[in-house]
């Protein structure tokens, strides 16, 4: 929390975006005085907007006289305003908090005014119906902020309880605050479902920075030995991997515990080899009971002309799960993850290999349903792709993925794509109740 000399209190994210806002908007408003300066102009004309707070509304699209000698005059039947009477330097006035206007130099017998007093009175109209009632673009903007402090809130719980089933050892105390947190997601669709239905009413923009929330833990396990220190590769026969443009020699790693190949060149002391054994071990119990591990060929993806810039894929042809060589360190692989917020859905170094078997978890589900229900692989994949597109649609369509999986599925989601929003839902199943619900769409048609 951050704490003001008035003893006032507020929350660190808010404070910053707060802070931030204001010091971009004076920067720009002292560009303007400098403007004016420069051209010998005293007089500047503030800028208007819709859903400005009252006691701004009574200046907007107003004139001001910098130096006050111009201050009183009547110009194009406007009574020029004085520094004073827009509040300029104090917290609460022009350039104060959250203050969303600027100003230009206004030249007399040039300028002519942005804003005609009939433009001024609709910016404050009450014109937007809510729940039976009008508001005007300021009201609305500001039930509009209730209701995504209530979200950010809910989700502040939502994240406690999370860390204390986590955290709990004691498995009566665990089973409390698993009802805990059952409650606090409840709580939390039903805040973010009122606030779908506002935006349906008002068509006001959803802004999800106010939504998020930046105390979100991310958990991951890790192993009391270093395996990597105690495994080291042993190579044997070679083959060769065909699928579409890729063609490679490979050699099978014979003392892993999995059925995987890597470069022919690779040594013994081959670091992405360790590292995904090692990684492999550690999510044995993040995947679903009878979830059979693919083919893993651990190999440089420039030198075989596969797509550099990623860090794995899955060939649903060949049912092997690449992983790029080239990412043989846990930093190299956060590095990865954590080149933009948000991107992925999970963000620990597991997360390369959870989101491809994902991808093998939906071809997997799709062949199992082709074969129970007697239909075609095409056709059980249509359905289950418009289940999901309609679940999320249900939601509130676009963003819900970005919002409650990652940017990552959300692209899929708009380039029709649902194996990648499955993929996102697999790296996360264990952890986010949306990912489960998606999931539990591919059990049944």
């Amino acid at each position: 929390m951050v704490l003001y000399p008035s003893g006032h209190t507020e929350r660190i994210d808010v404070a910053v975006r707060r802070s931030v806002l204001t010091g971009v908007g004076q920067t720009c408003r002292e560009i303007g005085i400098m403007n004016a300066g420069e051209s010998g102009c005293d007089i500047m004309e503030i800028t208007a907007h819709s859903g400005a707070r009252p006691s701004h509304a009574k200046w907007q699209g107003q004139l001001v006289s910098l130096s006050g000698k111009n201050a009183g005059k009547i110009i194009e039947g406007c009574r020029v305003l004085s520094l004073k009477e827009i509040g300029y330097g104090s917290g609460d006035g022009f350039g104060g908090w959250n203050c969303r206007h600027d100003w230009y130099p206004f030249f007399v017998g040039i300028s002519k005014r942005t804003y005609t007093d009939e433009r001024l009175k609709e910016l404050d109209a009450k014109n937007i119906e809510y729940n039976g009632k009008k508001y005007s673009e300021y009201e609305i903007s500001q039930i509009q902020r209730r209701y995504e402090r209530e979200i950010r809130a809910a989700k502040r719980e939502q994240t406690a309880f999370k860390t204390a089933v986590h955290e709990a050892q004691d498995p009566e105390l665990k089973a409390v605050m698993q009802d805990s947190l059952n409650y606090a997601n409840d709580v939390v669709k039903q805040k973010q479902a009122k606030m779908r239905d506002f935006i349906k009413q008002t068509g006001q923009f959803r802004d999800y920075s106010r939504k998020q929330n930046y105390g979100r833990v991310n958990y991951q396990k890790v192993s009391s030995m270093d395996y990597m220190s105690r495994f080291t590769p042993k190579y044997s026969d070679q083959k060769k991997i065909t699928s579409g443009t890729i063609n490679m020699q490979v050699k099978k790693v014979s003392n892993s515990k999995f059925n995987m190949f890597t470069d022919i060149d690779a040594d013994r002391k081959n670091k992405a080899v360790r590292l995904v054994e090692k990684n492999l071990l550690a999510i044995q119990d993040k995947l679903p009971e009878g979830f059979e591990m693919p083919p893993v060929a651990v190999v440089d993806f420039n030198k075989h002309r596969i797509n550099p810039y990623a860090i794995g894929g899955y060939d649903k042809n060949t049912g092997i799960m690449y992983l790029n060589s080239q990412y043989d360190t846990k930093e190299k692989i956060l590095d990865f993850l954590n080149q933009s917020k948000g991107r992925f859905a999970n963000t620990t170094e597991y997360a390369p290999l959870l989101h491809e078997l994902g991808h093998k978890y939906y071809e997997n589900s799709i062949e199992r349903l082709a074969n129970s229900q007697d239909m075609s692989y095409n056709d059980i994949k249509k359905k289950i792709d418009r289940k999901i597109y309609d679940y999320i649609e249900s939601k509130g369509g676009d963003f819900f993925a970005r919002e409650n999986l990652s940017g990552y599925a959300n692209i899929g989601y708009n380039k029709n794509e649902f194996t990648e929003i499955i993929a996102e839902c697999f790296s996360v199943r264990n952890d986010n109740i949306i990912a489960k619900e998606i999931l539990s769409l591919l059990e049944d048609i």
